[in-house]
């Protein structure tokens, strides 16, 4: 059912974005995206590390404290349903953004899952 994992989000303090950019490029991590408040880096692979700013307009429980992070499934709503059979919060509707649809829960100790079909 899942195939990787895919996406990574990061808080960064705003002054600290230039910094994280820096970084990502010299490991040989492609942008994928930017915008003033955030940007994200793709491996080779198309897995993302996505640096946010601290003003950037991201969901509050991504950045509550918990890790989060992102699988790749091959049926989104057949994963959906299992999370959410094992008792899995789920904390948003499923969300069609183009080439990718993904839906976010929260799991045991916190944990942010987000479950994308691309």
């Amino acid at each position: 059912m899942i195939r990787s994992l895919t996406w990574v989000p990061i808080r960064v303090q705003d002054e600290q974005l230039g910094l994280a950019r820096t970084m990502a490029e010299a490991l040989g991590l492609s942008i994928a995206w930017e915008s003033h408040d955030h940007f994200a880096v793709s491996t080779e692979r198309g897995d993302i590390i996505e640096y946010c700013g601290t003003s950037h307009d991201a969901p509050a429980y991504l950045f509550d404290g918990s890790a989060c992070y992102g699988l790749l499934t091959e049926d989104l709503g057949r994963s959906a349903a299992a999370l959410r059979g094992a008792g899995c919060e789920v904390l948003s509707p499923i969300v069609d953004a183009g080439p990718v649809r993904y839906q976010h829960f929260r799991g045991p100790g916190g944990v942010v899952a987000l479950l994308q079909r691309v």
